[in-house]
């Protein structure tokens, strides 16, 4: 008897094997499809993971019972590099700083920040630079503009996608104050003050 041609890609089966088959290879993708969507349920971000500033017990540090000998104990040099903050994207820098409070990298990112003449504001708690041109100063301890701002809060997750937000409140971007009254006495020059101070943040506002 002469062989059956095989069936071509998408067509219909001419056959119980063909039928077979076509089931079987569906019921391997489902089963597939399944375990991957168990395992990025078992990763799905917590309520409190939006929170600003994180709470301590939301991250709980493990003790490791044991590590392979080949794995490392200390953070490589590099990572406390003056010359990788300097040459580093301000998403970096600006991560640096709110999460690793007190340490030598966020001394190094305010360094960095600083040099590209973004200024601290105490009361706002927040990281500032010149936006535009044509700053006009008030008096002498005064200036009023227009100023770019970062604003650190997490932005909250969407309750219907399980995504972060990305409406007008939401965090961690950049924001701009229009005809902004800058006091110089709010500015924070030591960088020993700003290695320290990360939390507090007051509502700038963006108009």
């Amino acid at each position: 008897a002469a062989t059956p041609p095989p069936t071509a890609p998408g067509a219909a089966p001419n056959s119980n094997e063909d039928l077979n088959g076509v089931v079987s290879a569906a019921a391997a993708q489902e089963g597939a499809t399944l375990r991957t969507l168990d395992i990025s349920h078992r990763g799905l971000p917590a309520v409190g993971d939006s929170e600003w500033p994180p709470k301590a017990s939301s991250c709980p540090r493990r003790p490791v019972a044991s590590l392979p000998a080949g794995y490392p104990t200390t953070p490589p040099p590099a990572v406390s590099s003056p010359l990788l903050f300097e040459k580093a994207e301000l998403d970096l820098l600006f991560f640096a700083y709110y999460f690793q409070p007190g340490s030598r990298q966020q001394y190094l990112a305010a360094r960095a920040l600083k040099a590209q003449a973004w200024r601290w504001h105490k009361s706002f708690g927040a990281w500032f630079l010149r936006h535009e041109e044509g700053h006009r100063r008030i008096d002498e301890g005064r200036e009023r503009g227009n100023y770019a701002f970062f604003d650190p809060r997490a932005p909250p997750l969407d309750a219907a996608t399980g995504q972060a937000s990305r409406d007008a409140t939401s965090g961690w971007c950049m924001r701009v104050r229009q005809d902004m009254v800058f006091e110089y006495a709010q500015l924070e020059d030591e960088l020993s003050s700003l290695s320290a101070d990360t939390g507090g943040q007051a509502s700038v506002g963006a108009e």
